[in-house]
């Protein structure tokens, strides 16, 4: 793999890895972290602030899988080829 590849491989493990800390406090943490979430948005005037706690929980573990089975390569290749001018925007290139 070049270093395009393993840029973007990097880039997809970090966030990935990045959000597990915040989908597991929300939904595995206990009971005192995720009141401090609720309290969170409570203070954002939401109501129903548990719902939106589950909803963010889900959401950020959605997006953590959704990275780190590679399926972010689609808009990767779109963002990045503005960065990257000459790598290859073939399907077949980063499966």
């Amino acid at each position: 793999m070049d270093a395009t590849h393993w840029g973007l491989t990097f880039l997809r493990l970090y966030v990935g890895f990045d959000l597990v800390p915040h989908f597991t406090e929300k939904l595995f943490a206990g009971s005192a972290p995720r009141l401090e979430d609720i309290a969170a948005f409570q203070s954002l005037g939401l109501s129903g602030a548990f719902c939106f706690v589950l909803a963010a929980a889900l959401c950020e573990l959605g997006i953590a899988i959704w990275y780190w089975f590679g399926l972010s390569s689609a808009p990767d290749r779109c963002l990045c080829s503005n960065v990257f001018p000459d790598c290859d925007l073939s399907w077949g290139t980063f499966w």
